[in-house]
């Protein structure tokens, strides 16, 4: 085992400590989270099922988690039928989640809500450094992950246009736990995961879990960027005579993970196509990462005229939240609370990679010699350099207060009831978001190689003769996006949902109401240089300590004022038939609006009059108006012997968006501009389908996920609508076990999709990704396992990468190479 870190030290041998100490208890199985009768929570209006809800449900148990092997969460949701997801970006987060076609150019996903226990961490998924992947994970308290697709995620959920994918805690009278070790094997990775449930009596019960980990990773980073703890718990106190129950949750953690950025690759490059993409001479994305190098740890970053280092650690955060919920039934009316107080923040710390040619980067008469490492003084020859900027955001403050209260009641219609029922459910949600965020972004020059680049040194001569130019890689502070604001969101929805159940055939309609404001300040830079840094440095050629004179920007830019209000009206109408007890058809139409937040501010011209007020350029850039409708059926039955279940939907959706992008590489692919942030505006259109299966039998549990996308883009006014670029036109995740009499399981993942178009109009391959696991069960409380992800260690992308001067070479980010961990369990009672 791996010397632990020494702030994980404490946390990871408390946590089985804690957990053992505990009386052994008799443990209960949960019912299977992917059965059509299991009971729909997530953006739902009653206790209905899978089988009787007109709207796309899917969840992933919490088995299936752990067989899935994902390298990161947004990976995850690949098993989840809708839900697309471009690159690997690690388990720090940073990853672009879509849904049906509804995604954007910019990053982010502002159509996908990420919920932990029925409220969300972040309201907006497009966060710029604060995305919703960065703040929860799966962790041995998820009984499992529920997702709603379309429909009622409109009207029942705010700013969840698409989708909502909920965590949901185990939060039952599961009575005993477990202590577990996974290691990587081939790679330096450990993490103790520890989880226990029983009773505090005969009305209350508790549950408890959480995890530590520590290492260096997959990809082999030079130091440990794996760094993290997290504890979460529950306890729930039941009513007498079952009226309801008061329930407090508990989370409390830090975390550091790496999120990774690509390397230099190659392949064969037309004008139409890039094909055979494999690792370059220089790196291979599958076992290595550049931006965690030996050479380049820290960057100096100038603060408001102070300097401070960073450490390029990936992306850390920090979360406190108490959680309080509440159900009780007031003879057939049923009111329902879900209250959080959150104190979130975090940094994102990291060397970006964009790989380029060497020529042209030093000026007329300069060039470049090695500034560290073991080439240290001498000139560089190489053909690349990395010329992406050196990041450090801090978030400040992510943190949030919400509140969701709702009344509901089902009544009978017409004498006795007549077998019809009406469903009524009133409530009103509140939630308010601070984003506080300090950018910092250095122009960085580095040796493009994969493994251990060194910091490049700008001199002023030809043939590494002259004057040092740069420090520590940086030729100029602040020269990116130099920004700081403090901004609250703050929304109000009350809503209403009424479903009329008439036996076979069920009517639902819904409406909310969205009621949003801005209030705060934001201030960037206009791009001049406001004065230099003197760095003292030794020159590596002559070991002399030498003063360099650096450019410095800041916060020059105009003060936007912000305190703007906007509203919006969602509505959702479906019909579902039930044509057998195990065959389901539904309908639906919706339309719903996704506001813009934080991305409003920092715009050129400004979004906003000097009065705080949206300005005519920034009103068509405040909201993204969606419209959706589907066509489904779900089923149930027996075949070959054993139990299955399929929902397939179609979709067709209809949106427009206009967000600010920071990625130059963007903003020159899809705009044909050479500038660092731009914004991108465009229409979008959308049809497909999508199938979640499975089977069970025998011993065998088989789970298919597919989605077919046909989505076509204008993105620009007036502009004819073509292919979408970086959406696949199918996308699959399959996983297969098979248990072998209690004693041993075997299985096997695969996750793969069709070829991509890239915003240059050239198609990118095909890719696919198998994992494959075992567990044996020497006793009946001791489990030891072998996890292998990307078995066949291909060279995999999930999304499109950037052709470099014409080709062969490109920036890719691939999926994680071959990676194998073994687990070893203990469960108790």
């Amino acid at each position: 085992m791996s010397q632990l870190h020494q702030k994980n030290r404490p946390v990871m041998l408390a946590l089985p400590a804690i957990l053992l100490a505990f009386p052994a208890m008799a443990r209960e199985a949960p019912p299977p989270a992917g059965a059509l009768d299991a009971i729909v929570v997530t953006a739902s209006a009653g206790d209905r099922s899978r089988l009787d809800s007109a709207a796309s449900v899917g969840a992933i148990a919490a088995a299936d988690i752990t067989r899935f092997n994902a390298t990161s969460t947004a990976e995850l949701y690949r098993l989840i039928p809708g839900i697309q997801v471009s690159g690997t970006q690690g388990d720090g987060g940073n990853s672009n989640i879509g849904v049906r076609g509804l995604r954007t150019p910019t990053g982010g996903s502002p159509f996908v809500q990420v919920q932990e226990d029925g409220l969300p961490t972040v309201l907006f998924g497009d966060i710029q450094f604060g995305n919703n992947d960065y703040w929860t994970r799966p962790d041995p308290l998820t009984e499992r992950i529920e997702a709603i697709r379309g429909g009622t995620a409109s009207t029942l959920a705010s700013q969840a246009i698409g989708a909502v994918i909920n965590h949901i805690s185990a939060t039952g009278r599961t009575h005993g736990g477990f202590v577990a070790l996974e290691k990587g094997v081939d790679h330096d990775w450990t993490r103790i995961n520890a989880r226990l449930g029983g009773s505090l009596g005969e009305t209350s019960w508790f549950n408890l879990g959480g995890y530590a980990d520590t290492g260096r990773g997959v990809l082999d980073a030079a130091y440990p960027v794996h760094d993290s703890w997290l504890i979460r718990g529950n306890v729930t106190r039941e009513f007498a005579g079952g009226a309801g129950f008061v329930r407090l949750l508990v989370k409390l953690s830090d975390t550091r993970e790496p999120s990774y950025n690509g390397c230099l690759s190659q392949g064969s490059v037309t004008a139409t196509a890039v094909t055979a993409i494999g690792p370059s001479a220089q790196c291979d994305g599958r076992r290595q990462t550049p931006g965690y190098s030996p050479f380049h740890q820290t960057g100096l970053f100038v603060n408001q005229g102070a300097q401070e280092d960073a450490r390029f650690d990936g992306i850390s955060t920090r979360q406190r939240m108490a959680q309080l919920q509440a159900h009780y039934d007031f003879g057939g009316v049923i009111l329902d609370d879900n209250l959080r107080l959150a104190r979130m923040s975090g940094t994102f710390n990291v060397q970006f990679y964009n790989a380029s040619p060497v020529a042209g980067v030093p000026g007329a008469g300069q060039s470049l010699i090695y500034a560290n490492g073991p080439n240290a003084g001498q000139v560089f020859t190489g053909a690349f350099v990395n010329t992406a900027p050196a990041i450090h955001t801090t978030m400040d403050h992510m943190d949030h207060f919400a509140n969701d209260l709702s009344l509901s009641t089902r009544r009978g219609l017409g004498r006795a009831g007549g077998g019809a029922q009406i469903d009524v459910k009133l409530g009103w949600f509140h939630h308010a978001q601070r984003i506080a965020e300090n950018w910092h972004a250095n122009d960085a020059i580095l040796d493009a190689r994969g493994g251990n680049p060194a910091e490049l040194a700008l001199v002023s001569g030809p043939n590494g003769t002259g004057d040092l130019l740069s420090a520590g890689g940086i030729t100029r502070y602040n020269a990116g996006w130099n920004q700081h604001f403090d901004t609250t969101f703050t929304l109000d929805a009350p809503y209403a949902n009424l479903a009329l159940d008439l036996g076979a055939v069920t009517l639902d309609g819904s409406l909310r109401q969205e009621l949003f404001r801005g209030r705060g300040w934001a201030q960037g830079s206009t791009g001049a240089t406001l004065g230099t840094i003197a760095v003292r440095q030794v020159d590596p050629r002559t070991g002399q300590t030498v003063v360099t004179s650096l450019p410095v920007l800041g916060y020059d830019g105009p003060m936007e004022h912000i305190a703007f209000s906007e509203s919006a009206t969602n509505w959702s109408a479906g019909a579902l038939y039930k044509a057998t007890p195990d065959l389901s058809l539904f309908a639906r139409a919706s339309h719903g609006t996704r506001f813009n937040a934080d991305r409003l501010t920092r715009n050129t011209p400004s979004y906003f009059a000097p009065d705080g007020s949206l300005s005519a350029a920034g009103l068509p850039a405040a909201r993204y108006p969606v419209t959706q409708y589907e066509l489904g059926l779900k089923n149930r039955g027996h075949l070959l012997g054993g139990r299955y279940t399929v929902e397939l939907t179609g979709f067709r959706s209809r949106y427009a968006i206009s967000s600010q992008e920071i990625s130059r590489t963007n903003c020159r692919n899809v705009l044909g501009i050479d500038a660092p942030t731009c914004t991108i505006s465009g229409s979008y259109r959308d049809w497909g389908a999508e199938l979640f299966a499975t089977w069970q039998g025998g011993g065998l549990n088989l789970v298919l996920s597919a989605t077919y996308d046909r989505s076509q883009v204008s993105a620009a006014q007036g502009q004819p609508f073509r292919r979408s670029p970086n959406i696949p036109g199918l996308t699959w995740s399959a996983l297969a076990s098979h248990a072998l009499a209690d004693k041993a399981e075997i299985g096997a993942s695969l996750t793969g999709q069709t070829s991509t178009l890239g915003a240059d109009q050239r198609t990118w391959p095909a890719s696919a990704v198998l994992g494959a696991f075992v567990t044996v069960r020497p006793t009946a409380n001791l489990q030891l396992g072998l996890q292998a992800y990307n078995l066949l260690n291909s060279f995999a992308l999930q999304g499109t990468a950037g052709v470099i001067a014409g080709g062969p070479f490109l920036d890719a980010n691939p999926a994680q190479g071959r990676a194998i961990k073994a687990t070893l369990r203990f469960d108790f009672r």
